[in-house]
């Protein structure tokens, strides 16, 4: 599969490669990059990278699928919580362009997302 390494860091990559339409984002060991390239059966070892905003937002308040907002806020550069605060005001874009949601209402649900999750650890 064909990967775009974004960075470098004490012998590990962070990289960005498409499943069909959706970007991904993963950790890896920088080695195993070949050309530009990573063996699809070590990409699926990738660690994932950003929010699972798949998961986030119930489907119950929303007027597109989960993978059109995940795809739509990753092809937008929204990676991470850190993103999305960064950001407002081009959240807030992504959102009207494709759902019935408002930022507020995002950063709740990945609020309690993220809550959840260390809870779990």
């Amino acid at each position: 599969m064909n990967v775009k390494v974004l960075s470098e860091e004490h012998g590990t990559s962070l990289i960005e490669w498409a499943e069909g339409e959706m970007p991904r984002r993963g950790t890896i060991p920088s080695g195993i990059v070949i050309d530009g390239a990573v063996d699809d059966a070590l990409l699926s070892l990738a660690i994932p990278y950003g929010v699972e905003w798949e998961a986030i937002v119930p489907d119950t308040v929303l007027t597109a699928s989960t993978t059109v907002l995940a795809r739509e806020l990753r092809r937008h550069g929204f990676w991470t919580e850190d993103d999305l605060r960064a950001k407002p005001q081009a959240v807030i874009t992504v959102l009207q362009d494709v759902l019935a949601i408002n930022y507020h209402m995002l950063l709740v649900h990945t609020e309690a997302y993220l809550r959840a999750l260390d809870a779990g650890k």
